[in-house]
Formats: structure tokens, C-alpha cells, sequence
């Protein structure tokens, strides 16, 4: 069972943002909605990415 955050599904973590971005491109080109979270906190202190868990792509759980 993937881990949850804010009742989303977690699906993906990624060391840098734009991997992240690219992930949820792709889900969104197959109709299915997903979110960047923590993008923000490794964008501004990217040094910390691996300590932050990386930037996670996080689904609806029924999707």
C-alpha cells in the first residue's frame, strides 16, 4: 500500500523537481489527476532533498 499524505496516494519520489514534473505530465496524459508535493521546500533548499524524502507525485487513491 502506498504511503498517504492529505488522503492522496503517494505513487512516485523523486530526488529533483523537474523528474517530478514529468511524472505527473504523464499521468495527466492518461486522464488520471495527480499532485507535486514538497516541491517548494526542495526547490529552495535543494540540499535537503534526500533528508525531505525527495518531491513526491501523489495520486487520488482510487485512481
Amino acid at each position: 500500500m502506498p504511503a498517504r499524505q492529505s488522503g492522496l496516494a503517494v505513487v512516485g519520489s523523486y530526488m529533483y523537481p523537474h523528474e517530478a514534473d514529468v511524472a505527473k505530465v504523464l499521468l495527466e496524459s492518461r486522464e488520471v489527476p495527480a499532485w507535486v508535493l514538497d516541491d517548494l521546500q526542495v526547490r529552495t533548499r535543494w540540499y535537503l532533498s534526500n533528508a525531505l524524502g525527495g518531491v513526491e507525485v501523489a495520486v487520488h487513491p482510487d485512481d
